[in-house]
């Protein structure tokens, strides 16, 4: 009774501030712009957003007179290749305010540490100039402890609001030992982002790595910070291949800060870091180590980089073989789907291993794929496909269209045939791989969705490659030929087996558009398509591949918002469709890489676009403005008045000194008002002839 009362209120003061709001546009004088402050742009505003313990200014140790304080507050030491634990492996927080305390407390942290490091010079100063504190986090293993991995994480998520632009920096120092151009430190942001630098070697001066980021503009995203020496498991596949990103010596972090900044800010590095990037690289590095990159969580992982983690403490070789090869990971934001999503019974398609579509450590050629570790080239140039030693059925495309010779080095070049490399910001793309040679469908569908605001036009884009492999006619057994009478048991199972795989091969043939030809019986086709909400044509959100395959095509959509609010929709992206058997299977694989998502106040002449409904009776359920779970849409039928488009708001002026700025604020604030008071009343626990009382 008490929530019904609440939400009874909050209803009525909606509908006050309704009222409040007509008022104003009706006796609200005329502005005058002479008299409006200008804003201040380009501004960072620190304002207490900070990393809990991001400076490290709180760690305790049992022992008060010990150096080292173990015990670091709002972050965790965790497990890689090494354990926490293991004799060797040094960690926690230390005073770099005075080097005769460093240089008297060294020892305990590593044998070789010889060289002071310093404050990192972004420590943060307080009015008088003085840093607020001088302590840094510190990873070290000793040689004698053999090379190997950890790190430090944030115990608690970092929330990034919504609608908001951050600066997030950190501080790294590394002194190693026998350093490599594979190991070093590492920096990995994951969970709700996906950004990663892995053999960090800053040569003994402090480095700072900056990522400028969106934040998602409806709803909050959270994220972790990984802070690692050395990088990934013990070995590679078995237990005689080392991973070569393990190390051993000392990396020290500091000023883990993140400080919520202004949108010229942001828009401002942004530009400047996006004419400097391309080529697969999706950040700038200046002369002194210094790196920035920006990260859009507009929509997530928009350039499928996001992959689920490899287990760093793995003791199974064979479950490791995958690490840092070509899989990147299993996909972390979009969900696969085999045959298609409705269908019940997928027993008829190809088998990919349990858990293959959401744990790394399967090998199946499905997830989030680095391009440039497909191929590896020995120095005549001939290639070799990497990821078929891994899993045996796996095909890799044409190294042509990957890979290109490097007239300066003479070498073979990752170079994606028919991509503008200059805008190409990372080498990772999402796959799906038909595997045993089937004639088979498969999609991936996000789990993040895109805010397709009100009256604003979209052309949202997405790259995709279709190949398919040669598959070999099958050889005819001994014995074949003879008469039924005359073969063997074994000739009879290998002639019924041959005849099976000759069906299958033929099948397979009428896919394959050969070189000139320019038609087939049958094509292969990508589709990207957006799910989640109705349109006012009868055409679907969708756009497939022209039907050849073995170049890059880029498929666009143009959605126009609603004129009532924000839509939500989801990505679908599908290589064949369908019932088992269906003529909409294909072979082969398909990757797709880098959405693009481009929005504009008006349309581009001559673009075609898909307009979202307004909120019409029966289209409830799609708008969350009911809870599908308890509440079943057909029982809701009426909006104060059912079918009518709610974006019509009659008004008119009370006289000619209100301002038609005033007007347009006040509808748009009546809009959004009434938008939430739905809102509220459908997510309540008031019973359906309740809500429609209220509403009525």
């Amino acid at each position: 009774m008490k929530k019904n009362k609440k939400l009874l209120t909050l209803f009525l003061v909606a509908l006050m501030l309704i009222s409040i709001c007509m008022c104003i546009v009706a006796c609200t004088p005329p502005e005058d712009p002479s008299s409006e402050e200008p804003e201040e742009e380009g501004t960072v505003t620190t304002d207490g957003l900070i990393i809990p313990n991001g400076t490290f200014a709180t760690a305790t140790n049992t022992a008060v007179s010990a150096y080292l304080k173990p015990t670091v507050t709002g972050w965790t030491a965790t497990n890689g290749a090494i354990k926490v634990s293991a004799t060797g492996a040094i960690e926690g927080v230390v005073d770099l305010g005075k080097e005769d305390a460093f240089n008297a407390g060294k020892v305990a942290i590593n044998d070789n540490l010889v060289d002071y490091p310093g404050i990192a010079p972004s420590t943060p100063k307080d009015e008088n100039g003085n840093n607020k504190d001088t302590n840094a986090l510190v990873l070290s293993i000793q040689k004698t402890a053999g090379k190997g991995s950890y790190y430090y994480t944030n115990a608690n998520a970092i929330n990034v609001e919504a609608g908001s632009y951050y600066k997030l920096s950190i501080d790294v120092y590394t002194d190693l030992i026998d350093a490599t151009d594979k190991n070093g430190a590492a920096i990995i942001l994951t969970n709700g982002v996906h950004s990663e630098f892995l053999s960090i070697n800053t040569n003994k001066t402090w480095d700072t790595y900056t990522f400028y980021i969106e934040a998602n503009d409806y709803e909050v995203r959270t994220f972790n910070v990984q802070l690692w020496l050395g990088h990934g498991p013990q070995a590679i596949g078995n237990s005689t291949n080392a991973n070569p990103h393990l190390a051993y010596g000392t990396a020290f972090f500091d000023n883990i800060i993140l400080d919520k900044i202004d949108a010229n800010t942001y828009a401002t590095k942004k530009a400047t870091i996006d004419q400097a990037i391309g080529n697969g690289i999706d950040y700038v590095k200046d002369a002194e180590g210094n790196v920035e990159k920006t990260i859009s969580l507009i929509y997530a992982d928009a350039g499928f980089t996001q992959h689920a983690a490899y287990s760093s403490t793995l003791t199974g070789y064979s479950s490791s073989s995958a690490y840092y090869s070509a899989k990147a990971g299993a996909a972390k934001n979009y969900s696969f789907i085999l045959g298609k999503e409705d269908l019940e019974s997928k027993d008829e398609f190809p088998a990919y291993s349990s858990s293959a579509a959401t744990s790394s450590n399967y090998t199946d050629p499905i997830g989030i794929f680095d391009m440039s570790k497909l191929y590896s080239f020995d120095d005549a140039n001939v290639a070799t496909d990497e990821y078929a030693k891994i899993y045996k059925g796996y095909v890799a495309p044409d190294y042509e269209d990957f890979y290109s010779l490097d007239g300066t080095t003479n070498k073979m070049a990752f170079n994606l045939d028919g991509r503008d490399m200059s805008t190409l910001t990372d080498t990772r793309a999402l796959s799906i791989y038909h595997i045993n040679n089937a004639i088979s469908g498969a999609g991936y569908i996000s789990s993040e969705e895109l805010r397709i605001e009100a009256n604003k036009y979209y052309k949202i884009s997405v790259w995709a490659y279709i190949w398919v492999p040669d598959m070999a006619e099958p050889v005819k057994p001994e014995g074949y030929d003879k008469a039924e009478s005359e073969k063997t048991d074994t000739e009879k199972a290998n002639a019924d087996k041959y005849d099976e795989q000759c069906e299958e091969w033929e099948k397979y043939q009428k896919y394959r558009v050969q070189e000139g030809e320019t038609s087939a019986e049958n094509k292969v086709y990508a589709t990207f398509r957006l799910s989640g909400a109705s349109i006012e044509t009868e055409n679907t959100l969708e756009v497939k591949t022209d039907g050849t395959y073995g170049n890059w095509q880029q498929l666009s959509l143009y959605v126009q918002g609603s004129d009532l609010s924000s839509r939500f929709l989801k990505f679908e992206l599908w290589y064949g469709e369908g019932e088992w058997g269906a003529s909409t299977l294909y072979p082969g694989g398909c990757l797709f890489d880098d959405i693009t998502i481009e929005a504009s106040d008006t349309p581009v002449a001559g673009a075609s676009y898909e307009k979202l409904s307004p909120l019409v009776e029966g289209d409830f359920e799609k708008f969350g403005l009911i809870d599908n779970g308890t509440v079943s849409s057909a029982d809701f039928t009426k909006l104060s008045d059912a079918g009518a488009k709610l974006n019509n708001w009659d008004y008119e002026k009370a006289d000619e000194k209100t301002s038609d700025t005033l007007i347009n604020v006040g509808v748009k604030v009546v809009r959004v008002l009434m938008h939430k008071a739905l809102t509220h009343l459908a997510h309540s626990k008031l019973n359906i002839n309740q809500q429609k009382l209220l509403l009525i």
